[in-house]
This record gives structure tokens, C-alpha cells and sequence, in this order.
């Protein structure tokens, strides 16, 4: 939250708390929650909590790669346009950019060279849309219709990693939503 307010993305309380829950580490340095849901209704907030978290992975937890997805294209790039917006109002933080794709569907950007390299990266919520990938941090949005097929394609990406943590956030479900499938 602290970092988040730093960048002149102030955080209200409830993303503060959100993230206050969710942030805890074991004795032995590993998340203590390695899956998060976050529900709320729509423009509450949770595309900022979003890019707060995976600019956190990035400056914070040393995270290598971070993915993020919606169900939407539109809404998928309505975070990405919102992270660009804060790291372009940051001259520190853009400084530390090396590389960025603005392509529909193959969205990224990197920060640092070679082994230091970390990438946030946004993909499209599809069978395959994650395939090939693996990552430290998942953030979903509009898990309300997450559905079995894209979440069994999402999940092996944190299979192989030693810490990972996934997020889920959504509205509160209507009765046609498999709601955090």
C-alpha cells in the first residue's frame, strides 16, 4: 500500500486490507495464502488493486513473471492502459523498463536484463490463452465466469514454482456464473 501511494496510486482501505490479508508470510519466507478471492461489485476498485499487486511483485517480492487475465479483451486492456498510466507518471519506474509489447493478446512488459529480468504479462482468457507460460503470481479478473476449461489451462502455470499465489477477482455472481470455478 505503501509502494502503491508512492506512485501516486493511493489505495482505499478496504484494497489496503485486501492486501494486508493476503501478503503474509511463513516462517520460512512463503506466502501463507497462495490463493486469494476478492469479490466486489463493478467499479469498486479491483483493477487498481490489480496493477497495485503486480507492481508490488515486481518492486516488492521479486517475482519473474506475473500474468494477468480477464475474460474481456476490453477489460484486460482497461488494466493494462491503468498500469502503463501509472508506470508513464513515474519516471523512476519507467526508467526501469527494458522492454514492452503493446500488441493485442501478447502484452508485456519487462524490468531488468537477463537473470534479473521480470515480466508482467497480459493474456487473453482462453483453452490455450496461458499455455507455455509459467509464473509466480496469476491475477484473474471477472472470475465470476471463470470457467472450468480456462481455469484447468490457467492452472499448470504455477505447478512448477516455489512460491506461487494466485488471485481470483469478480463481481458477485449472477445465477446463469459459475462463480470462481
Amino acid at each position: 500500500a505503501d509502494r502503491s501511494a508512492s506512485l501516486r496510486m493511493p489505495l482505499d482501505e478496504w484494497q489496503e486490507q485486501a492486501l494486508e490479508a493476503a501478503m503474509g508470510e511463513r516462517t520460512d519466507g512463503r506466502w501463507a495464502s497462495k490463493f486469494i478471492g476478492v469479490c466486489a461489485p463493478r467499479q469498486n476498485g479491483k483493477s487498481q488493486l490489480i496493477v497495485a499487486r503486480a507492481l508490488a511483485g515486481v518492486l516488492l517480492f521479486g517475482e519473474k513473471t506475473i500474468i494477468i487475465s480477464a475474460q474481456e479483451t476490453d477489460t484486460a486492456r482497461e488494466i493494462w492502459m491503468r498500469m502503463l498510466n501509472v508506470i508513464e507518471a513515474n519516471p523512476n519506474l519507467e526508467r526501469r523498463v527494458t522492454g514492452r509489447m503493446d500488441a493485442i493478446n501478447r502484452e508485456f512488459i519487462a524490468f531488468g536484463k537477463g537473470h534479473e529480468r521480470q515480466v508482467i504479462r497480459l493474456k487473453a482468457r482462453r483453452k490455450s490463452g496461458a499455455r507455455g507460460f509459467s509464473a509466480d503470481c496469476l491475477l484473474l479478473d471477472e472470475a465470476q465466469i471463470l470457467d472450468k476449461d480456462s481455469w484447468g489451462s490457467i492452472v499448470p502455470t504455477m505447478s512448477a514454482m516455489p512460491n506461487p499465489q494466485r488471485w481470483l477477482f469478480g463481481t458477485p455472481p449472477t445465477e446463469s456464473d459459475v462463480p470462481f470455478a
